[in-house]
């Protein structure tokens, strides 16, 4: 009797000890399936912050390329406006000699700028230069200035 108790006593407890390792095989399961949920977390979310980081690459670039056709075109207005004042100065000199040479006519010079659509400045310089060959004395050798005219 007491043989067959210990074998009883020795088969509940492997029983015992089975249902143990069941519950902590189910626990193990369980922890390893929750770790892998967060791996797939961060997975995602280092995905998330790379996208992010790409946009913001790709942000950096647009804006230094901005930068880089702001400073051409600064370049470029700086440039016309000095086209600009050398002919407004062509134009004066050629005004200044027109009339030391005695027309009576100066020339007359017009200069717009305006702006496109693409915030770029035109400067645009139209000249209307009108000389005359009048004689500055207004008497012409036949004495009828108008004539001549």
């Amino acid at each position: 009797n007491a043989l067959a108790d210990r074998e009883m006593q020795k088969d509940k407890r492997i029983g015992e000890l089975e249902l143990q390792c069941q519950e902590m095989e189910a626990q193990a399961t369980t922890q390893l399936a929750a770790a892998v949920a967060m791996q797939a977390q961060a997975l995602q979310a280092h995905k998330s912050v790379v996208t992010e980081l790409e946009v913001l690459k790709s942000a950096m670039a647009e804006r230094q390329s901005m930068q880089l056709s702001k400073s051409r075109l600064e370049k470029a207005m700086q440039q016309k406006t000095r086209e600009v004042e050398a002919l407004e100065q062509m134009v004066a000199q050629l005004r200044t000699e027109r009339e030391e040479q005695g027309n009576v006519v100066a020339p007359e010079v017009s200069i717009r700028r305006r702006v496109s659509s693409q915030g770029q400045l035109l400067e645009e310089l139209e000249a209307a230069v009108q000389i005359s060959d009048l004689p500055l004395s207004m008497e012409a050798e036949s004495g009828d200035w108008q004539a001549e005219i």
